[in-house]
């Protein structure tokens, strides 16, 4: 699309330049915004933000208009960097023995995400085509119809704010005792090895 637009091949690694800057200038706003405004806030907004960013690039595809084509693309870009905190939302709702499983989770969706995103490309295009549009503007469009899912799937079922719950997690985690060890786990501990050599050569 940076080729076509842009009228020859030095654009043609502009878009993808653009995301990753929009990514990067965006990741510390949205750290803050999860402190102050709370986690499903966030998440929101940044659905909300690809969703305009998409639409502005399917809009700008669909008339061949480079610059309002990466406009669309920087806010998708800022809206990936948002979505990618989700792994660690996810995480602090779980205990410290399940955080990691917890991320896993999450990265294998986006990976299934992904491998079966591409699939929708054709298709989307087709219909675009079908309605006189640019081919390539239909999945740009059909991102932005999926960025407003995520929202509304966000806004109703993502409650109450996951920053409440991992709270609410390590208020647990500290008041819980710590389970007693056997003695033959705590004769293997290095430091307790340590310790009785210490007091036998004292």
């Amino acid at each position: 699309m940076g080729t076509r637009l842009g009228g020859g091949d030095e654009w043609a690694g502009t878009p993808t330049a653009t995301y990753q800057v929009g990514a990067a200038a965006a990741a510390a706003v949205w750290g803050l915004s999860l402190d102050r405004l709370g986690r499903r806030p966030t998440l929101m907004l940044g659905t909300v933000v690809g969703a305009i960013g998409a639409g502005v690039a399917a809009h700008a595809v669909a008339h061949h208009r480079l610059w309002g084509f990466l406009l669309g693309v920087l806010l998708m870009g800022m809206a990936q960097s948002a979505m990618q905190l989700g792994r660690f939302v996810a995480a602090e709702v779980h205990s410290a023995a399940d955080r990691g499983r917890a991320i896993s989770r999450v990265v294998m969706g986006a990976t299934v995400g992904a491998v079966f995103g591409p699939l929708a490309v054709g298709p989307a295009g087709r219909i675009a085509e079908r309605a006189g549009l640019e081919p390539l503007s239909g999945p740009y469009a059909v991102s932005a119809v999926l960025f407003v899912l995520v929202t509304a799937v966000l806004g109703l079922f993502l409650r109450p704010d996951p920053g409440e719950l991992g709270r609410r997690v390590e208020s647990v985690a500290s008041a819980a005792p710590a389970a007693p060890r056997p003695l033959s786990v705590i004769f293997h501990d290095p430091q307790a090895a340590l310790a009785v050599a210490a007091m036998v050569c004292g």
